[in-house]
């Protein structure tokens, strides 16, 4: 459960808008990217806290492109504020143990470990002992690196885990997706809950994902494609991650319950659209029907379905019927 949401089979799948650094350092854009997100309807939204200094070797790309985008704690206590008011879940990725007391004075609900930080059990270790239901991230990764991963985190007591299938290429090409995996994913981790984080261009998987057994879905986001920054380019448009949460509430609901059984709207309709033995040729009472003499055809009257046709073959007519009349207990 992820604040006051059940996250599992049965439920519907928990959405997660992914800021990342979107933000572009600017306290007023994370706000505004919370609130749009709120109103596309995500479940929740994901950020990342990060210290370039410590986080990051100085001077190298990473550590140049998050010291530009950094927010003070100050800055994101707003943003969590904004998240609760709007009434949507906000968790964040980070890579040092020390961070989960930041993340708990945030009031963040969760901790989500990202594909870079799959293997890095110190980080695992604390996350773990810190009783918050965790989404781990499987980017780059052999399933018994994420077995390992996910084995480590219970010994040290996690005991809610998400685990996201996840192909790190930004965008990544369809080629590389392998939605499958889900599948496998479900199968190797039966007491996890298993999702995907998507990093494909558009929306159009997200319903496949869902309909694989997907049940936590991730997203990138942007107010604006244009934006410099990294990951605007490869992120979805609000009006896109409206549409992604719409189709896959829109899968959920076609997905149904799985039993074969005719909807009661269909119902009506077997009348008129089912087959009805009717007599092939004119007939005197006293005839034995034999193939020759009867016709399947849709004929929207009460008659004998075409199911029975074995058992009326040598049935003796009782009255005189015409070409086309239907075939019923009176007429047998």
């Amino acid at each position: 459960m992820i604040q006051g949401k059940q996250v599992g089979p049965n439920q519907p799948a928990f959405l997660i808008g992914e800021m990342g650094i979107n933000h572009n350092g600017d306290v007023k854009l994370a706000i505004c990217l919370v609130e749009e997100a709120a109103r596309a309807g995500v479940d929740a939204v994901k950020i990342q806290l990060v210290d370039a200094a410590k986080d990051y070797t100085k001077g190298s790309t990473s550590y140049e492109t998050f010291k530009a985008v950094s927010l003070t704690l100050d800055e994101w206590k707003r943003v969590a504020t904004c998240a609760r008011s709007n009434g949507v879940a906000m968790f964040a990725s980070f890579a040092r143990a020390e961070m989960i007391g930041v993340s708990r004075d945030l009031g963040f609900p969760a901790v989500k470990i990202s594909s870079g930080n799959l293997t890095n059990y110190p980080l695992l270790k604390a996350v773990g002992a810190s009783g918050l239901p965790v989404i781990v991230s499987t980017g780059m990764s052999s399933l018994e690196e994420v077995r390992s991963s996910v084995m480590y985190l219970e010994a040290q007591g996690a005991k809610d885990i998400a685990v996201l299938h996840c192909t790190s290429l930004y965008p990544a090409p369809l080629s590389s997706v392998n939605l499958r995996a889900i599948c496998t994913m479900m199968e190797a981790f039966p007491r996890q809950v298993i999702g995907w984080s998507d990093h494909t261009e558009g929306i159009a998987l997200a319903p496949a994902a869902v309909a694989l057994g997907a049940v936590v879905l991730e997203k990138h986001y942007t107010v604006d494609k244009s934006l410099p920054g990294p990951e605007h380019g490869f992120s979805v448009t609000i009006d896109e991650l409206t549409a992604w949460v719409q189709s896959v509430r829109a899968m959920e609901v076609a997905l149904g319950t799985g039993v074969k059984a005719p909807d009661t709207n269909e119902l009506p309709l077997r009348t008129k659209l089912r087959r009805t033995l009717m007599a092939a040729q004119d007939l005197t009472k006293g005839d034995v029907l034999k193939p020759e003499d009867l016709v399947a055809m849709r004929a929207d009257v009460e008659g004998i379905g075409a199911e029975c046709y074995e058992s009326l073959l040598g049935r003796v007519i009782q009255k005189d019927m015409r070409a086309g009349e239907p075939m019923t207990e009176h007429t047998l």
